[in-house]
């Protein structure tokens, strides 16, 4: 392709534009919590793009640490991540389930063998940490050595991870995107709306009662019966 959308190469801030542009969507969405919020980032809508897709694996293959083994996708998010990330690395992966099937070869994590190996655990969007938490202590009681996570986005998980010691890389912050959606906005003046693990914004406003026009004519006849002064009837015994 050689639209200028579809470019491959992207540098990082064009990048950062780009997922904004596309996955931080406006309306009025109901969270998971029962909340409400103006603003929701849609991540499937990056990893179902296969030039978005591809420009994030080739800024998260530098950030590899450089004794891992096998990449470790996480059920749902972290597979397409994972799965490119192996093509621009050359580096095996797993695809770990959130339970182990219960059929079959019965595995939680498919693919690669994680059994002592260094194992990068892959994941889209980082919030609280806590998927990857309970995915890297299955991964551990099946051999694997898991110090380290890596994700497209961080939402605020680093410190949770750190005390489960597990280190996470992130390509942006939340607040990164938040910046390049708002650069793009096409009303500056347009109050800030938050992401959906922050407060949620309020749900809507007011909406101003706004006259209908006239045509000239009759709008000149209405103002000058509001000026005109009121006519009495005329008395007969009046000079």
């Amino acid at each position: 392709m050689t639209s200028e959308s579809r470019r491959t190469r992207l540098d990082r801030d064009e990048l950062a534009e780009r997922l904004a542009d596309l996955c931080i969507l406006e309306g009025e969405f109901t969270l998971r919590s029962g909340g409400t919020s103006l603003l929701y980032f849609d991540k499937y809508r990056f990893e179902a793009d296969p030039i978005l897709l591809a420009s994030v694996a080739r800024y998260l293959a530098p950030m590899v640490p450089d004794d891992i083994e096998v990449l470790a996708g996480l059920e749902l998010g972290g597979v397409p991540i994972a799965t490119a990330l192996s093509l621009a690395t050359a580096l095996p992966a797993a695809f770990v389930r959130k339970v182990a099937k219960t059929y079959g070869t019965a595995q939680l994590a498919e693919g690669h063998d994680v059994d002592g190996r260094h194992v990068l655990v892959v994941e889209d969007v980082v919030s609280s940490g806590g998927q990857i938490i309970l995915s890297t202590h299955d991964l551990r009681e099946r051999g694997a050595i898991v110090e380290h996570a890596l994700c497209a986005v961080d939402r605020g998980g680093a410190g949770r991870l750190a005390a489960e010691s597990i280190k996470l890389h992130a390509l942006f912050t939340m607040a990164e995107l938040e910046a390049a959606h708002q650069r793009h906005e096409e009303t500056p003046t347009t109050p800030t709306a938050r992401m959906p693990d922050e407060t949620p914004a309020p749900t809507g406003q007011a909406t101003p009662v706004v006259a209908p026009l006239l045509p000239k004519r009759e709008a000149r006849s209405r103002a000058d019966r509001k000026v005109a002064p009121k006519l009495l009837p005329r008395r007969a015994d009046d000079p």
